[in-house]
């Protein structure tokens, strides 16, 4: 009966349904980002001294400690958006030598030598205000320090005993400074501190009785040293630790003199002079980024040279960051999550403390046009709302307006007007994207209008006077009437023209007879008009409501000014403006900037000095969505670079778009995915050029998250917008609640979904991803969030039942085939026997 029992329960559970196992695919490797950038500039603090370090964080702001005119370690940080300086200690000597490192909570960690005192000393704000600590002052210690945090959040400094020659190392736990000795062999100038990622510690160093490059690491407990290079080596080094654990450094080769960089292989220590025609250098800073590859910054102290070297692109390659003066007499260098390079740098010559980056634009320049000498040196570019780029300029050769777009994904040109006209162009854009230009008729000395709002291009003389509109600026109000303010070049007043029903109106505006050649007409996104003029060499502001306008408001007014003057405003409705300081008299040019505040024009910011005089320098303004400005010109008439000059977390930042041959206009237009389309004319090639820098892309679409049997599957579209760059890949965040979510991997660009399959079944996951380019990374997506279930329970009860039926079944089938059994069996033999009869 047992045994029946157990064999109608493996049949009956046999007969139920199966369980399906989907296998989902697995973990997708890391993808690479990264691309040449421009570089940016910018002077951080007027007053800094003998050492500086650099850190970045998670969310890629950066930090700095350096040792400040004042004599006291200071630190600075962008993480709240502007540049901000705090005093640490102000203690006198303090930071003499500092460095520092960054948490993964982003709290930070300053290691200093405190040079009155003769002690090492540990700074940190992880408690939130700053916290001081001296970890040792036995004897005169701290110089040369070098501080690190591990993956596993192990916090170590490096640093030499002058007292003792030697190589010492302190670790922090439980809240108190462990310090041993490392190498007491004359030994510990220039001691770099690395954590490979077991949280080991790595020191790099020199040995002073023989002048070789050391290495020492902690095994079990245990400090082991080796050499790195046995040559005659400099007391100025910096070393470095990748994520697969090969350690790098830099240093100077005595012998060399050069310097010289070597790595560690599993085979043993690979050596190269990256940069061959520098020299040697005093002070070095050198970073492995994620793919295992070497970036350093130092300054070549024989050509007075401030050096950037990488193998990034396979081979190495160098670029000179700075020439000018003692710069950087010392350099620290970090890199953020995208392999970009942050550095700050002490000037000697002026003692200011600056920093450098290539986290700034990257730009793309497209062919408008390839034309002979003079066409297109008189441009304007604007672009719609669907991101295609209009083009209006002045073919000089053979006096013809002309007119491109890139609708059709390149440039398509049309002549718009012929016979010697086109001068001085203004271009504006309706809502439906039709096109209308102002410009000069220099045979009849007149303004003529150009429109292809009627789908063909519509030409009309505005104004029958003669001598009038060599200048112009051009707008459509928020009606949809087009408005353009024009000079009357014999009265030198401002007139004002607009179109009603195909009429045209003309008044006049400003008539104080003195009105220069400059002119600047924007509409912003109410349609409220904003016009910038020079009235008697004073830059002029007014604005056109439905009340009429408004002019004569002065802007700046103590210099003499005429030339360039641009306007720009945001959707937001951030106003600025630059304009031209330039008197005949002048030797030099300078470039202001102002913004339009509280009603009010602010003092006005010089944007370049020193500019070439007798010629007009060119600029474009625009003012991004956060309301920064971006100032473009150039430096002189003829050969000349096309600079840049933005405001950036507090703080104007330089760079340059274009070492060409740059000349004629430069005009400048922001677009609805942030980026900023240039067109100015190349004149080493007879180039009209479109020139758009690289954005982030937009946020990954439609995602969501389903959950499964021990599995989440996450999915997800790719941006709308690449942000002129393909997308290179995406990061995934995971967390047990929406607030609180870390990185779970990256993934190549063709991956659109993941399967996370470390999870718990029953308990919930939050998910948020961003796109990535070489640029860097996109807003977050929303959160979604799924949990993972297993197969449905059964009730017990339900079981029992079956089983019960099932059982049930099986013994009336049994009783039945017993019966049917004993029916189809032989029938017995007939008995022999018989009764005896009765008498």
């Amino acid at each position: 009966m047992q045994k029946r029992y157990l064999s109608l329960l493996v049949i009956t559970a046999l007969l139920l349904p199966g369980i399906l196992v989907v296998t989902m695919p697995g973990n997708v490797s890391a993808t690479s980002v990264g691309a040449s950038q421009s570089w940016l500039g910018g002077t951080l603090d007027s007053s800094a001294r003998s050492s500086v370090s650099t850190a970045v964080d998670a969310d890629g702001f950066v930090h700095i400690s350096f040792f400040s005119g004042s004599n006291t370690l200071k630190y600075m940080t962008n993480a709240n958006g502007e540049w901000t300086t705090t005093t640490v200690d102000t203690a006198n000597g303090a930071g003499f030598f500092n460095s520092i490192a960054v948490d993964a909570k982003g709290k930070v960690h300053i290691a200093y030598y405190d040079s009155t005192n003769l002690e090492l000393k540990y700074a940190t704000n992880a408690g939130g205000s700053w916290a001081i600590t001296v970890v040792t002052s036995t004897g005169d210690v701290g110089k040369y320090n070098s501080i690190a945090v591990g993956k596993n959040g192990t916090i170590g400094m490096s640093f030499y005993d002058s007292s003792n020659n030697r190589l010492m190392y302190a670790s922090l736990a439980s809240g108190s400074w462990t310090v041993v000795t490392v190498d007491s062999n004359n030994a510990g100038v220039g001691s770099n501190l690395c954590y490979a990622a077991d949280d080991k510690p790595v020191i790099v160093y020199l040995e002073q009785s023989t002048y070789h490059l050391m290495y020492a690491t902690n095994n079990a407990g245990t400090w082991t040293t080796g050499t790195v290079d046995s040559g005659t080596i400099g007391a100025v080094i910096s070393a470095s630790i990748d994520s697969f654990g090969y350690l790098y450094v830099a240093y100077n080769d005595v012998t060399a003199a050069k310097v010289k960089y070597a790595r560690q292989l599993s085979s043993g220590w690979n050596y190269a002079y990256p940069a061959n025609d520098s020299g040697v250098a005093t002070s070095i800073s050198l970073k492995a980024d994620s793919h295992g590859l070497a970036h350093m910054v130092f300054y070549d102290v024989v050509h007075a040279k401030l050096m950037y070297v990488t193998n990034s692109d396979g081979d190495w390659s160098s670029r000179v960051l700075l020439t000018s003066g003692d710069t950087g007499s010392k350099v620290s260098l970090a890199l953020d999550e995208f392999n970009k390079a942050h550095v700050a740098y002490i000037d000697g010559s002026n003692d200011k403390l600056d920093y450098l980056t290539d986290a700034g634009a990257s730009w793309i320049s497209e062919t408008v046009a390839f034309a002979s000498d003079g066409v297109g040196k008189q441009s304007v570019v604007l672009v719609d709302g669907k991101g295609v780029t209009h083009v209006a300029y002045y073919d000089e050769v053979n006096g013809r307006l002309l007119y491109a777009n890139d609708s059709a994904a390149i440039f398509e040109v049309v002549v718009v007007d012929r016979g010697n006209v086109g001068m001085s162009p203004a271009m504006a854009l309706d809502s439906a994207n039709n096109v209308y230009i102002s410009y000069y008729d220099l045979t009849n000395k007149t303004l003529k209008y150009a429109s292809n709002a009627g789908g063909v291009w519509a030409i009309k003389r505005i104004d029958a006077s003669t001598n009038v509109g060599s200048c112009s600026g051009i707008a459509v109000d928020a009606n949809g009437t087009v408005n353009i303010v024009y000079r009357d070049d014999d009265a030198k007043n401002l007139k004002y023209t607009y179109a009603v029903s195909g009429s045209w109106y003309i008044n006049p505006l400003v008539s104080s007879n003195n009105v220069g050649s400059g002119i600047s007409l924007i509409s912003d996104s109410t349609g409220k008009l904003h016009l910038a003029y020079f009235d008697d060499n004073t830059t002029k502001y007014g604005y056109r409501t439905s009340a009429g306008w408004t002019v004569g408001i002065t802007v700046e007014s103590t210099r003499d000014c005429s030339g360039t003057i641009k306007l720009a405003v945001n959707k937001a409705g951030d106003l600025g403006i630059v304009f031209l300081e330039k008197s005949d008299s002048a030797t030099t040019q300078t470039l202001w900037y102002s913004v339009f505040e509280s009603n009010t024009w602010s003092s006005p910011i010089s944007i370049a000095t020193a500019l070439a005089s007798g010629s007009n320098i060119e600029a474009a303004l625009v003012m991004d969505s956060d309301g920064m400005p971006h100032v473009y010109f150039v430096n002189s008439e003829g050969t000349s670079d096309l600079l840049y000059k933005q405001k950036a977390s507090g703080i104007w930042m330089n760079s340059t778009v274009d070492n060409s041959d740059i000349s004629g206009t430069i005009s400048a237009a922001g677009d609805a995915n942030g980026r900023i389309h240039l067109c100015y004319y190349d004149s080493a090639v007879d180039v009209l050029r479109s020139t758009v820098n690289i954005v982030a892309p937009s946020v990954p679409q439609n995602v969501n998250a389903t959950g499964g049997n021990g599995f989440v599957t996450v999915r997800w579209e790719a941006p709308v917008f690449s942000g002129g760059d393909s997308v290179s890949g995406y990061r995934l965040y995971r967390g047990t609640s929406a607030d609180s979510m870390t990185l779970l991997l990256t993934m190549e660009s063709t991956n659109l979904q993941y399967n996370d399959t470390t999870v718990l079944n029953g308990k919930t996951y939050y998910y948020k991803v961003e796109a990535i380019n070489s640029v860097g990374a996109s807003e977050v997506s929303a959160v979604v969030s799924a949990s993972p279930v297993g197969p449905a329970p059964t009730n017990n009860n339900d079981m029992l039942l079956i089983i019960i039926a099932v059982l049930a079944v099986a013994v009336v089938v049994a009783v039945v085939a017993l019966f049917m059994l004993r029916n189809r069996g032989p029938k017995p033999p007939k008995s022999k026997f018989q009764q005896p009869k009765r008498r």
